[in-house]
């Protein structure tokens, strides 16, 4: 079996059920009612038709929970206020008090980092500009 090579064993369906290592010869036979195809990439649920293997189609993605939603969103949050670190570094170093839209900003991020739950289709509060002189 040194020459042995991936063959799919296809039913009647053309659905590929299993995958053996032969050599196309040595005296084995695919069980009734199955054929047996070379192929270095197909594998089971793959099906095969007209001389082509084709994939199985992938499941589609789920919906995320309410609860999954909005532990994204409170992530989003999160770094938002850890990029709004820069900005007060950048006040305190420039000796620029903290500008109150700011102030208000980081305050909205804590209430969303901090709720229980809440609706993740709104969008996080918007950055206010850079205060002057930072």
């Amino acid at each position: 079996m040194n020459n042995a090579q991936r063959y799919m064993l296809i039913d009647q369906n053309s659905n590929v059920i299993n995958v053996v290592m032969w050599d196309g010869g040595d005296g084995w036979q695919p069980p009734s009612g199955l054929q047996a195809i070379p192929s270095d990439n197909a594998g089971p649920g793959w099906t095969y038709k007209n001389g082509t293997f084709t994939p199985p189609t992938p499941p589609a993605p789920k919906a995320l929970t309410a609860e999954q939603a909005w532990a994204i969103y409170q992530l989003q949050a999160q770094s938002a206020l850890a990029d709004s670190d820069k900005t007060i570094l950048r006040c305190y170093e420039a000796g620029v008090s903290v500008p109150s839209p700011w102030a208000s900003y980081r305050k909205a991020l804590r209430n969303i980092i901090s709720a229980g739950a809440g609706n993740a289709s709104e969008p996080l509060p918007a950055r206010p500009e850079y205060p002057a002189g930072t």
